[in-house]
């Protein structure tokens, strides 16, 4: 049981995995939640963000971690967020493909720009 989701940030040393037991179903709108309130901050700033995004005001011992490398269990699409020319964009990585992260690579999924994202998921109106 559960609903199981993450969210992905390339990092310099690597890919990590912010993972939800129970809010899979909005990785995408925290993504963006995160993505509207980091104004362009970089990687390290955006995962401490998309963290807090991802668990809301839960923070009890579970429900949520940290993974590296590879996403650990997973219901959702995968959206990973990734720096270029020091500017956030999103890939997803489709529910399909998240056993095979290590084939994944910049360019395999449509991209979108930070404000694209952000104007696809977060739900107008919604508080930045």
């Amino acid at each position: 049981m559960g609903d199981r989701g993450n969210i992905g940030i390339i990092q310099p040393e690597g890919a990590v995995f912010l993972y939800t037991h129970w809010g899979g179903s909005n990785v995408k709108q925290a993504t963006a939640q995160a993505l509207a309130k980091c104004g362009g901050c970089d990687y390290a700033y955006f995962t401490r963000i998309a963290m807090n995004e991802l668990q809301g005001d839960q923070r009890g011992v579970k429900g949520f971690g940290i993974h590296v490398g590879s996403p650990c269990d997973n219901e959702h699409d995968i959206p990973i967020v990734y720096w270029e020319d020091d500017k956030p964009g999103v890939e997803m990585l489709p529910y399909s493909w998240w056993r095979t992260f290590e084939k994944w690579g910049p360019g395999f999924a449509h991209r979108h720009t930070a404000e694209e994202f952000i104007s696809l998921y977060l739900p107008v109106g919604a508080v930045r």
